[in-house]
């Protein structure tokens, strides 16, 4: 926290910030436009963390790498880096767009059900991105509206409303098989 303080103004350019924390999870929609690659230095190096993080590319020029992989995403490409999967993104100048949700091993335990696993979507394969159709867009998108406006609201219960569509999310990335997005080995 007290790091956070010391950080620019004006959070490096970003023009729009939303940050939603909730029991094992984090949420955030960002919004942030950069005019060189120096910009995002120093968060652009192959790093792990300790947590689930998915990350929803909405716009923007860039390329992620996960492990020995790396794509050039389209809009609307959902990514999945488990613990310990070593990541980084690399940009252009451009206006990147992306949701982010970091998820504490412990928000699956809590939340697991032995007939509907939440994380299907995510087993036993090597490829970590996936590509959503139309469809499946307008969905995607109106769940992760209706996340945010939860967060945002001061309601009872939110929290358990937010788990719950954070579940129904899940839900909907394991009710068809998604196309994975295919990888250029680097």
């Amino acid at each position: 926290y007290k790091v956070a303080l010391e950080g620019d103004p004006d959070c490096s350019g970003m023009v729009s910030y939303n940050y939603f924390a909730g029991e094992h999870m984090l949420f955030s929609h960002r919004c942030n436009r950069y005019t060189s690659a120096k910009q995002y230095s120093t968060d652009n190096q192959l790093h792990a963390h300790g947590y689930y993080e998915l990350v929803i590319h909405i716009r923007g020029e860039v390329e992620y790498i996960h492990n020995d992989k790396m794509i050039h995403p389209p809009p609307y490409t959902v990514m999945w880096c488990q613990p310990g999967g070593m990541h980084a993104v690399r940009l252009t100048p451009c206006e990147y767009e992306r949701y982010l949700m970091y998820f504490s091993p412990d928000f699956f335990l809590q939340n697991e059900q032995r007939d509907c696993p939440i994380l299907k979507f995510a087993e036993n394969n090597a490829v970590f991105a996936f590509q959503l159709d139309e469809d499946q867009v307008h969905t995607m998108r109106s769940l992760l509206e209706r996340i945010e406006q939860t967060f945002q609201a001061d309601i009872p219960y939110k929290s358990l409303l937010v788990k719950a569509l954070i579940v129904e999310l899940f839900a909907f990335f394991n009710t068809d098989e998604p196309t994975w997005f295919a990888s250029e080995n680097l």
